[in-house]
């Protein structure tokens, strides 16, 4: 080997040793600096925040609840206390009466489920997000009644993907 060769690169590695890392080339890609270059996406409002006091003992309810990043899977709860958990990676297709935003249709690869009910353009926004953690549906013997503007679902129906 070159003795002359040998000291060129060690003097090459020590100087870019002490050298500050404002000077490095991928510190944009180092994770304290990770941020894909995008901003943060925005809240999504998810309807009444603070519980209310209630004599009959209604419970509050939130239509779907929102995670601070993507999900892995969507929570469905339907009456009496029964769960879907459907993983996110299954899903294929949002189709929905935007405007209205009354009713959704979620397609999964086995299942399609039909949401209705009513100011549901929040909800829509966070299933497309992926940051919809839970959906749940709307009792008037169980649930304090939501205000008019309020996201309420009403409804929800499964059939089976063929």
């Amino acid at each position: 080997m070159n003795p002359t060769r040998e000291r060129t690169e060690t003097k090459i590695a020590v100087a870019s040793a002490s050298q500050p890392q404002q000077n490095d080339p991928l510190a944009k890609y180092r994770r304290e600096n990770l941020n894909h270059g995008s901003p943060p996406l925005p809240p999504i409002p998810t309807g009444r925040q603070e519980p209310e006091e209630n004599p009959d003992g209604l419970k509050p309810y939130k239509a779907f609840e929102i995670r601070p990043k993507a999900s892995e899977c969507l929570e469905i709860w339907q009456e009496w206390g029964s769960t879907h958990m459907i993983d996110y990676r299954h899903f294929q297709m949002l189709t929905c009466n935007n405007n209205q935003g009354t009713e959704i249709v979620l397609q999964f690869s086995f299942l399609v489920v039909k949401i209705s009910g009513r100011n549901l353009k929040p909800v829509i926004e966070a299933v497309r997000d992926k940051r919809c953690g839970a959906i749940h549906r709307f009792y008037p013997e169980e649930h304090i009644a939501t205000l008019p503007d309020e996201p309420t679902i009403e409804n929800i129906e499964f059939f089976k993907q063929k």
